[in-house]
């Protein structure tokens, strides 16, 4: 959507480069600390990984507070296909919130295999048409980067909670639609994955300026670029956001339902999923910008915990 990039680094202005830089640092490094983990303690299952680094005394602990987090999130993605039918669509609030949340319930019916696999498969049209987005020409005067009173040190600190939140979230959604398969290939993808999503979010951050203020402070500052294009382009950059976010929230949703065992405890697990889309749609009225604002630094200060835990874990054990 671009609303994550542009609160975590535009009001870096001329610092931001040092915080994609340290984002990108993060993912790479916290993604080979969970390779290392998971491959001495022999795990296959991503459910396992916040209770087995955080040890037999604190491991529930760890999974009731990720576990609030990803409730939390649920109602920030919630929040953010209500957005985006609402100002691509000039859809009435309410009604595109009540209409994210009947979609996700829809979708979470189709089982969690298929829905993973959905979202997965929508990876690829999704950068490919943000990259269109982020390349279309502008007509506007370069935005310079606000005057900033954030040396390279707060800039680090802001691109750390970018990298590891999304550390964190991604190791709390695959709980339900992955499995740990070897080494070799995450060892590879850890940097890859860093050196790719800090590159899109340099280039995100850098269109937006280039557009302004308008774009900046929108709720999806690419849907706002993308009508600033063509005829259809701002409608074609929704569709494939909104079905990611809609599978999003759906996998969201599916993995909390599994870490609480939350339709096991009413006995019917089907029905686990769609409460939980239920019960998250009235925080997300909250607004998206502003929920991405709150959740996600704080999302981010629980990843680096995790990220320290992970680093002096081995010498604990010496």
């Amino acid at each position: 959507s671009g609303q994550e990039i542009v609160s975590f680094f535009d009001p870096l202005g001329l610092a931001s480069p040092a915080g994609l830089v340290s984002a990108a640092l993060v993912l790479a490094v916290g993604g080979l600390l969970i390779v290392r983990m998971a491959s001495a303690r022999g795990l296959s299952d991503y459910g396992q990984l916040f209770r087995a680094s955080a040890g037999p005394r604190f491991g529930a602990a760890a999974d009731v507070v990720v576990s609030t987090f990803l409730f939390l999130t649920l109602a920030v993605t919630l929040a953010g296909g209500a957005a985006i039918l609402h100002q691509s669509y000039d859809v009435a609030g309410v009604i595109s919130l009540g209409i994210t949340c009947l979609g996700g319930c829809l979708l979470v019916a189709g089982g969690p295999s298929r829905l993973f696999a959905v979202n997965s498969l929508l990876v690829p049209p999704l950068v490919a048409v943000l990259l269109a987005v982020i390349s279309l020409p502008s007509s506007h005067s370069a935005h310079a980067p606000p005057p900033s009173t954030h040396g390279c040190l707060t800039a680090a600190a802001s691109g750390c909670l970018y990298g590891a939140y999304n550390l964190i979230l991604a190791a709390g959604i695959l709980v339900a639609g992955a499995r740990y398969r070897g080494k070799a290939a995450a060892l590879i993808g850890a940097p890859a994955g860093a050196v790719t999503l800090s590159w899109l979010a340099a280039r995100v951050l850098a269109a937006c300026r280039l557009a302004g203020p308008e774009v900046l402070h929108a709720q999806i500052p690419v849907a706002a670029l993308a009508a600033l294009g063509p005829p259809g382009a701002v409608h074609l950059y929704a569709a494939v956001l909104g079905l990611a976010v809609l599978t999003t929230a759906g996998c969201v949703a599916v993995s909390l339902a599994e870490r609480c065992r939350f339709g096991r405890l009413l006995g019917r697990p089907a029905l686990g999923p769609p409460l939980l889309i239920l019960a998250a749609g009235p925080l997300a009225t909250w607004g998206f910008a502003r929920l991405v604002r709150t959740v996600y630094p704080a999302m981010g200060l629980l990843g680096l915990c995790w990220l320290a835990v992970l680093v002096i874990e081995p010498f604990g054990q010496e």
